[in-house]
Order: C-alpha cells, then sequence, then structure tokens
C-alpha cells in the first residue's frame, strides 16, 4: 500500500515539474525582447544551441563535467573541441550582429585554445598533441582575421580580440 502512495506521490511530483518547466520556457519566449529591444535568452528549436538560448547553461555544465572527468589528454582535445564549437556560434552570432554575445563567445573560445595550449606545454606531450592545438590555434587565428574584422565591431571588442589573438600567438609559437 505504501509503495502505491510513493508511485503517485513521484508521478505527482513529476507532472509538477513538467509543469513548471513548461511555464517557465513559455515565460522566457514571451520575455526574450525588452522594451530596449536587448535580445535576452530566448527559446528556439535549432540543431545547434547558442549562447543567447535557454538551456545553454545547461550546456556548459554538461561541458564542464566532461572536462572534470577527463584525463588531462582528453581534456586537451575537448577543450579544442569546445573552441571549435564557440568559435562557430561566435561567427553566427556576429552574422546575426549580437556583437557583444558573439565577442563574450569568442574570448570564452580562445581562453579553451589558451588552456588546451598550457596542458600541451606543462605536460610534455607528444608531438602530435603539440601539432593539434597548433593547427587548431593557426585556424582560429585565420577565420578571426576574416571574420571578425569587419567595421561593425567596436573599439573596445576589437581591443578584446587583439589582446587574445596576442596571447594564442604566443602559445602557438612555444608550440611549434
Amino acid at each position: 500500500m505504501k509503495t502505491k502512495y510513493r508511485i503517485l506521490f513521484v508521478l505527482l511530483g513529476f507532472m509538477s515539474a513538467t509543469l513548471i518547466l513548461g511555464l517557465s520556457l513559455t515565460s522566457s519566449v514571451m520575455s526574450a525582447h525588452s522594451s530596449t529591444g536587448i535580445m535576452g535568452r530566448s527559446f528556439y528549436v535549432d540543431d545547434k544551441i547558442l549562447p543567447d538560448h535557454i538551456t545553454y547553461p545547461l550546456l556548459m555544465i554538461i561541458d564542464r563535467a566532461r572536462l572534470e572527468t577527463a584525463t588531462p589528454l582528453e581534456q586537451m582535445y575537448l577543450m579544442t573541441e569546445y573552441a571549435n564549437r564557440r568559435l562557430a556560434y561566435a561567427t553566427e552570432l556576429h552574422n546575426q550582429e549580437q556583437h557583444d554575445l558573439a565577442v563574450t563567445t569568442l574570448t570564452k573560445a580562445q581562453k579553451y585554445l589558451l588552456y588546451a595550449g598550457g596542458l600541451v606545454l606543462s605536460d610534455h606531450n607528444t608531438d602530435k598533441h603539440r601539432f593539434h592545438v597548433a593547427k587548431t590555434i593557426e585556424y582560429h587565428l585565420k577565420h578571426i582575421s576574416l571574420t571578425f574584422q569587419d567595421e561593425s565591431l567596436s573599439d573596445e571588442h576589437r581591443a578584446a580580440i587583439d589582446k587574445l589573438n596576442e596571447e594564442l600567438k604566443v602559445v602557438h609559437g612555444q608550440l611549434i
């Protein structure tokens, strides 16, 4: 008899949680645009979750958990994967003229690369691993120079990107 009540309470709790989540997502969609026209977090269905998506923090938690449970070598590969994904997101946000969010996302991508480079340098990994991070940095530097050097970026954004690019070039020089 007690088991039936427990199952009933679990189902009731699950239904309540589902209802709360549904209401939360609905209210997020309605409040995605503020009165000033600045885009907040929104809910949309797509094959990628950009940083402006309401579930993006969940993706960040999953990424962080994967990093925490990985070996140092796996961390290096995960960081380059995360950097590449965030570079693609930053490019898409830049194309959508969400420059603040694009630069923030690009900064996170570059920091992942800097950390991956530091891991490779500190653990005296093989040339294969050094080459992987160096090539990823080269790709990012080239992509950034082609995509993020247009006139739509503010001087502040450009300065932040240039500073991180210089740091990437230093790490790249140490890797090759």
